[in-house]
């Protein structure tokens, strides 16, 4: 089963699949990528694909957040930062908005990850919720500013990086679905 398909960068297709890994296809044959092959992945369950602006290719799976360098063809390791302790749990949303950060969901987290000049990462923010608790939640930087919408118990809110970290705003006052 397919679960997610993108285009990176430099215009191969990434398939992420539900039990067989990750696949690469340059036009003429497939590169596989799982947790058997020398680029081992943490998982074979492949939810959601992103390209950082660094080239990187974010994974995320059942088995946590993988992130693939592609000048390399290796995981980079992202041990060490406020990242640690979400890169071994379920992931069950990625993206990226419009200024380059990645945002992700792991249980009842939301994380922005934003990155120094060399791409290193500068800082993890997150915004922790009970009703963030639905693997079903997506996320969207729908207004190409750097915070995202979000469907939060029956409301469109927006969840917008500050000084003091991320803070839920709503949308419309009075709107819920």
């Amino acid at each position: 089963f397919v679960d997610e398909v993108c285009m990176d960068s430099s215009g191969f297709i990434w398939v992420g699949t539900s039990g067989s890994g990750l696949c690469r296809y340059d036009g003429y044959g497939f590169l596989p990528f799982s947790t058997n092959t020398p680029v081992g992945l943490k998982n074979n369950f492949i939810r959601y694909l992103a390209e950082d602006s660094w080239h990187r290719l974010w994974i995320a799976s059942e088995g946590g957040v993988d992130v693939l360098d592609f000048d390399t063809y290796t995981t980079t390791d992202l041990g060490g930062t406020a990242l640690e302790p979400y890169l071994n749990t379920l992931c069950s949303f990625l993206t990226v908005d419009a200024v380059g950060c990645v945002w992700l969901k792991s249980g009842v987290t939301l994380l922005r990850v934003s990155f120094g000049k060399e791409g290193d990462i500068a800082s993890v923010d997150a915004f922790e919720d009970e009703r963030l608790f639905p693997q079903t939640v997506v996320f969207k930087d729908v207004e190409g500013d750097g915070s995202v919408w979000i469907g939060l118990a029956g409301q469109i809110r927006k969840i917008v990086p500050s000084a003091e970290g991320l803070r839920e705003v709503p949308v419309l006052e009075g709107f819920s679905y």
